[in-house]
């Protein structure tokens, strides 16, 4: 696994996904934010340390998660935008459910910041809109910028042996590998044949 890779992703992601609700809270469609979430959850205060506090906690959970994106993504050996997206969409479900049950634990709710319920719905929908949209695109960057060690690709038609039959998908860095040894084959032969032309 790329850990390093998949961690700042996650990073990214993260970012993208405090910055989308920022936007979606300046334009009064959520009053749901992450920083202050986060951050009042150990603080039990809104000032801007505490919110750049809960940012830096979203970011690190923004890493910790995409971990668990490029664990899936090794395992299918393959990985893209949209696979990112589906990945998204569990991450989605899930991570609307923990939000919710932190809540009602929450030492900071309700008198220093209102509680969101599950999937910011206490907010209205177009909170929930946006929690969800931001969580595909949480995945989409992951699944864009993440790419898996051994890689599983279709053989060119070009290359089809024995060894490849049509249909069947085999592990990057052994197609390289074998495509190479073909490419020496072939080339000895050449010159064997060259050879005895010569001898004529």
């Amino acid at each position: 696994m790329r850990a390093g890779l998949a961690f700042w992703a996650g990073v990214i992601g993260a970012a993208v996904m405090v910055l989308g609700m920022w936007i979606a809270h300046a334009l009064d469609l959520t009053g749901f934010n992450f920083g202050y979430f986060w951050g009042s959850l150990f603080t039990g205060t809104t000032t801007v340390g505490s919110w750049i506090f809960g940012f830096v906690i979203t970011l690190i959970l923004g890493g910790l998660i995409a971990l668990i994106y490029a664990a899936v993504f090794e395992a299918l050996g393959r990985s893209s935008w949209g696979w990112g997206v589906l990945g998204g969409a569990v991450h989605l479900i899930i991570g609307g459910l923990v939000i919710g049950w932190i809540a009602r634990a929450h030492p900071a709710i309700p008198n220093v910041i209102s509680d969101p319920g599950y999937y910011t719905a206490n907010f209205g929908w177009p909170s929930v809109f946006a929690f969800s949209l931001l969580h595909l695109v949480f995945g989409a960057i992951v699944g864009g910028m993440y790419y898996p060690i051994h890689k599983r690709i279709a053989v060119p038609r070009g290359r089809l042996t024995e060894e490849h039959p049509v249909g069947v998908v085999h592990d990057e860095e052994e197609v390289s590998v074998r495509s190479a040894r073909e490419d020496r084959t072939v080339e000895d032969r050449s010159a064997v044949k060259l050879g005895g032309r010569g001898r004529r």
